[in-house]
């Protein structure tokens, strides 16, 4: 089955659950890339060393993608008698990845002609790939993702400095402006026939100006209900909230909490798939795949090693059991 973002989560789900099964005895996996070579310079020869073939296909998989996935699980269930046959079957699934941005991370990669149009030749989606790809993170991504997420959940909800400097004479006239605007909200949200929104967004696209806002809504203001406002905020601004109750605050904080959890969750997607893969301590089974397993590291797991046996040392460790039929 294709699998993309849209429908990426039940295939989790169900994969998890089918490497669980004592059936599953192995697992074969293949992958299509976006190139091959990134220059003439790198193109594999004969004479190559061991270390030299690990250099050009190390270069290889720091400079392209892996844009499909797929990955099956082979199913064996024991004979019940003498005379019963083994039961086999395969379950299958194509994924479509893509590098998706997310907070600091923005993926550059490279793309070759003749790999292109081998992939349009044999009916490759594009759209599936970029528009609906599963994102993913790193290993090494996902933990500074996770450190900076953990650092931003503890400071939810921190009141902002009361006292600050502010040199700038348009940054005055923001803080002056967005008093006056705060003010102006509150007292007609809080009038008998009020019209006026129960929530405000104060638009400010970098650090200073959204510290500006929430110092003008928490110190500044000069309405009694700006004391009971909840704040959270965003790369494009300060979102401001009336509540009645330190509850309804603590509601909406863990409401915004929830959303950040699935908001990284969602990020580091795929490399999942290859966290549960490693974890199962199943055989891995490919074709002519050091390729495959150069991408596949560079993208899921880390940064790829210098030599050839400090990879082969680390791969090991993420798959203890790999088994290349080219050389079987």
């Amino acid at each position: 089955m294709d699998v993309t973002r849209h429908n990426f989560a039940e295939a989790l789900v169900d994969l998890e659950k089918q490497l669980a099964l004592p059936s599953c005895r192995f697992i074969a996996i293949d992958t299509e890339f976006t190139g091959l070579t990134p220059s003439e310079f790198t193109r594999e020869k004969v004479i190559d060393t061991l270390e030299e073939r690990y250099a050009k296909v190390r270069s290889s998989g720091e400079n392209f993608l892996i844009t499909q996935f797929g990955v099956a699980l082979v199913h064996v269930a024991d004979s019940i008698g003498v005379e019963d046959e083994a039961k086999t079957w395969i379950s299958c699934w194509n994924f479509y990845v893509f590098p998706r941005p997310y907070q600091n991370v923005d993926a550059r990669f490279l793309c070759q002609a003749s790999s292109m149009q081998f992939m349009a030749e044999h009916g490759f989606d594009f759209n599936k790939f970029i528009r609906d790809g599963i994102p993913y993170l790193s290993r090494k991504s996902e933990l500074s993702v996770r450190r900076s997420h953990e650092k931003s959940i503890a400071n939810l909800g921190k009141s902002p400095p009361e006292k600050i400097t502010v040199g700038r004479h348009f940054d005055k006239l923001f803080l002056t402006e967005t008093v006056e605007r705060i003010n102006t909200w509150l007292a007609d949200s809080a009038s008998a026939d009020a019209s006026s929104p129960a929530e405000l967004f104060i638009s400010a696209r970098n650090s200073c100006r959204r510290l500006l806002v929430l110092h003008a809504a928490r110190f500044l203001s000069t309405h009694p209900d700006a004391k009971s406002l909840y704040m959270e905020t965003n790369d494009n601004g300060v979102r401001l909230i009336r509540t009645s109750s330190a509850v309804e605050r603590d509601s909406l904080k863990k409401r915004k909490i929830d959303a950040m959890n699935q908001d990284v969750e969602a990020a580091i997607g795929f490399s999942k798939v290859i966290q549960l893969l490693g974890k199962s301590n199943k055989p891995v089974v490919g074709h002519n795949c050091l390729l495959d397993f150069v991408y596949l590291f560079h993208q899921f797991v880390g940064p790829l090693p210098p030599t050839l046996v400090q990879f082969k040392l680390q791969l090991g460790k993420a798959f203890p059991a790999i088994f290349d039929t080219k050389h079987l």
